[in-house]
């Protein structure tokens, strides 16, 4: 089995800073509270095992609008969701606040509930406020920095009812704004060059380390390199250091990659495990060391940073992997992540190979 990282990853968020006017302030948040208690209820409700038609009433109760009761009752399926996969109860407390309005590309603007509107200098948000029938728009502006152009682009697409687009709004000390863009669309802005070669490299990506194994079109190992960042997991770090650090030994070997003509990257599919947790340790270190940095999340950015250098990126099914890479790494004096990121290349080459003989015939 095999899929292309395009159809796993079909939307990016991209995070930019939200300014209500002075006056919208206070119905921001009381709207965001109301969002997260309406969450709230409809996770209890889908819990007791009622269905979602229950879940919806009792979300519209509290926020009077049907796209806000739907977007929190899918909220609220992914919370249950993820509760599922990690073998336990969802959180139901209300600990932040947050909105979300789901879009599409036949409403207006691509949004008919949270708006991003183009202007000279940063973009116009218009957020709609249910409990005032005189006043029903919460007014302000957004900046997304670097991300800029890919906003500007979708407004302009959704403007001509060509895509859409959902957006999430939280607070911590400020506003920010959430929006979910096309990988397409990410990637024609963010791109950092193309992959012209033959070759292909397996990746084993871990907490502590990254690595990869590099092999020619017959399967034999050409390079293999290993990026340790172990220091970065220890209690106390700071996170955004640490996150730099990662950044930095990933991206070396990504330029590796490109330096031995690298044209396609293989990675376990770890988004089809059901029922188990992506990240599992025995010890209290080990479950320190990934509530600090979850493996897949650190996946899910080593993927698209695949992508933004211009790689074609496959995820294989990782069943036995790890097994076959112990096998693998006995006979060739390799260790074990080595040796996973070794037979996770020679998989995907298999199975590459196997798909394309079946889309000729």
């Amino acid at each position: 089995m095999i899929r292309n990282a395009l159809d796993v990853i079909p939307f990016v968020t991209v995070k930019g800073i939200l300014i209500p006017s002075e006056n919208d302030k206070e119905r921001l948040l009381l709207l965001m509270r109301r969002f997260a208690w309406a969450c709230r209820r409809a996770t209890t409700v889908l819990w007791k095992g009622f269905e979602s038609k229950e879940a919806y009433k009792s979300a519209y109760e509290v926020l009077k609008d049907y796209v806000y009761a739907e977007s929190a009752v899918k909220h609220a399926k992914l919370i249950l969701k993820g509760a599922k996969v990690n073998d336990g109860k969802p959180y139901r407390k209300q600990k932040r606040i947050y909105l979300i309005s789901r879009g599409n590309r036949w409403e207006k603007q691509g949004n008919r509930n949270v708006k991003i509107l183009r202007g000279n200098r940063f973009f116009r948000i218009r957020v709609k406020y249910p409990f005032d029938e005189k006043n029903k728009w919460i007014e302000g502006t957004a900046d997304f920095g670097v991300f800029n152009p890919i906003i500007e682009e979708l407004a302009m697409l959704a403007e001509q009812n060509l895509d859409g687009y959902s957006v999430k709004i939280t607070f911590s000390g400020n506003f920010y704004v959430h929006v979910s863009v096309p990988i397409e669309l990410y990637l024609k802005h963010t791109k950092i060059g193309s992959a012209e070669g033959f070759r292909f490299a397996g990746f084993d990506v871990n907490s502590d380390r990254c690595s990869v194994v590099i092999l020619d079109e017959n399967g034999g190992i050409v390079c293999r390199k290993t990026a340790w960042f172990s220091q970065v997991v220890q209690h106390g770090y700071p996170r955004e250091r640490a996150w730099n650090e990662i950044v930095s030994e990933v991206d070396k070997l990504f330029r590796i990659a490109k330096g031995y003509s690298v044209k396609t990257l293989f990675f376990e599919d770890l988004f089809i495990i059901n029922g188990k947790r992506v990240v599992s340790g025995s010890n209290a270190k080990s479950r320190r060391k990934c509530s600090r940095f979850m493996k897949s999340k650190l996946l899910n950015w080593t993927i698209l940073r695949g992508l933004k250098y211009g790689f074609d990126v496959y995820l294989v099914n990782p069943a036995k992997t790890s097994v076959a890479g112990e096998v693998i790494g006995r006979r060739l004096g390799l260790d074990k992540h080595t040796a996973s990121a070794y037979a996770t290349a020679l998989r995907g080459i298999n199975a590459l190979k196997c798909l394309q003989t079946s889309i000729k015939t």
